[in-house]
């Protein structure tokens, strides 16, 4: 092989100083060694054997007749060098095809053993918590009223993209992992910026949480991180939250986010939806949970309230949990008629008028529409008329002004009936008062009236003295 090489070598630099070619080449073609040669310049090579050329036929690639044996050589050497491979090869599989299981159970640990590297080095890194699994309803405590209590909670894919964003020389506070009792904190945390952190708090029962306020408050991104940190407690992660996480086991994690609009298959925003909705109800069991973003939206309001209410009253009785963001303030009061829906609102600040990106456990939020563009410059007279029009047209509006209205009138009844009894009372009080001093004044005189009732209460006294002044 090194004669065939310096030998063509040798060729190949004598073409190049006759003009053969650019420089000195030498390449393989159908398996063997051969020389670069111009067409034009091919007797500089006489004899030899043209193996190919190139696409415009303006360079052959010629075998010299003195490399022709050694080439043969060269070819029948890899012949045998490919089968004593094959045998070797062969020896080698059927080896160990007999220890497979072997091999596989050894496999499996290597794979099990870097993976808890993999977990450890993660959770350090995110100077995560140890989460630990809720109990079934059999097993609930008093002080362990919340299935779901995770404190702190910072979006896992956010924080580490801000975490990739701080300078190398970051380190965590402590190498030691976060057992639950202490909350992550970086040298340098102060120069990034990181996610807010959201407390997560749902308690047993609950089986559907309905999540709203304005957009860009964080509404999404909440339920996100719920589903992202159940889904890392399946795989044995630490979680980025403060004190001992703690939530259920979902079998299946089942979410509804985004546009699912697709102009391949013809379908609308609102048709998108209702496509990935059904596949979700087709599949929920009772130890599911289902994410759904914007139920109901892309279509009329009014159906499209209608359709919200009755998917979720399907789904509290099939799913461990659903979590749903909305625009809807009728979604937000099926609370009052059942207590295994839950409400949650994302924090608006009226002051500074942008969202504070935390969530409000048991409330219920406005959407804030003309607050957010009032605060990004909107034209004023815009947003006055604006505010005339919801006042006017809105079926929630109006729906709350009339519950306002006749909670007033049934409480000013209510007072008004209990002064009434309390008037007849003292009517019923007076009037036999009159009738026996009546009795008394026309039987026996005023001077036996007197004497009878100075001995009276204080206020027959003062009823009596008004009657006879």
């Amino acid at each position: 092989m090194d004669n065939l090489e310096s030998l063509l070598k040798q060729l190949s630099t004598q073409v190049f100083q006759g003009g053969g070619f650019d420089r000195p080449l030498v390449t393989k073609r159908r398996s063997r060694l051969c020389v670069a040669v111009r067409a034009s310049h091919r007797s500089l090579l006489p004899n030899s054997i043209i193996l190919d050329t190139s696409s415009s036929g303006s360079t052959y690639f010629m075998e010299p007749k003195e490399a022709v044996e050694l080439n043969n050589m060269e070819v029948k050497l890899s012949s045998s060098e490919r089968v004593e491979e094959q045998t070797i090869l062969s020896l080698l599989t059927s080896e160990i095809s007999e220890s497979n299981m072997k091999i596989k159970h050894l496999l499996d640990k290597i794979l099990e053993i870097d993976l808890a590297f993999a977990r450890a080095g993660h959770a350090q890194w995110m100077g995560a918590a140890c989460p630990a699994l809720s109990p079934r309803n059999c097993n609930i405590s008093q002080s362990e009223h919340l299935s779901i209590k995770v404190e702190g909670i910072q979006h896992p894919l956010l924080l580490e993209s801000s975490l990739r964003n701080l300078s190398t020389d970051v380190s965590p506070r402590s190498p030691d992992l976060n057992q639950g009792n202490d909350v992550m904190n970086f040298e340098t945390k102060s120069h990034a910026h990181f996610p807010v952190p959201i407390d997560i708090k749902i308690g047993h029962g609950t089986k559907v949480v309905v999540i709203s306020g304005p957009n860009t408050g964080g509404k999404t991104a909440s339920m996100k991180t719920l589903g992202l940190v159940s889904m890392m407690l399946k795989a044995g992660m630490y979680l980025p939250a403060q004190n001992k996480p703690r939530l259920p086991w979902f079998d299946l994690i089942l979410a509804d986010i985004g546009d699912q609009q697709s102009l391949e298959q013809s379908l609308s925003t609102f048709s998108g939806h209702i496509s990935r909705l059904r596949e979700i109800l087709e599949v929920v069991s009772r130890e599911s949970l289902v994410l759904i973003d914007e139920l109901g939206s892309g279509t009329d309001p009014s159906e499209g309230v209608a359709l919200s209410e009755s998917v979720l009253q399907y789904l509290k009785d099939r799913v461990n949990l659903a979590v749903v963001t909305t625009h809807y303030a009728d979604l937000t009061r099926l609370k009052e008629k059942d207590n295994r829906f839950e409400t949650a609102a994302t924090e608006f600040s009226l002051e500074t008028l942008q969202p504070t990106y935390r969530i409000l456990w048991g409330s219920m939020g406005e959407s804030n529409a003309l607050n957010i563009a009032k605060s990004m410059g909107f034209d004023e007279r815009i947003i006055e008329r604006a505010v005339l029009w919801v006042n006017k047209l809105r079926p929630d509006k109006q729906q709350e002004q009339k519950g306002l209205l006749y909670r007033s009138l049934i409480e000013e009844r209510d007072r008004l009936e209990s002064q009434a009894m309390e008037a007849a009372s003292l009517h019923s009080d007076i009037m036999n008062i009159y009738n026996e001093v009546s009795f008394w004044y026309f039987s026996w005189g005023f001077s036996s009236l007197s004497h009878s009732y100075i001995l009276g209460t204080n206020e027959r006294k003062k009823v009596l003295i008004s009657l006879l002044l």
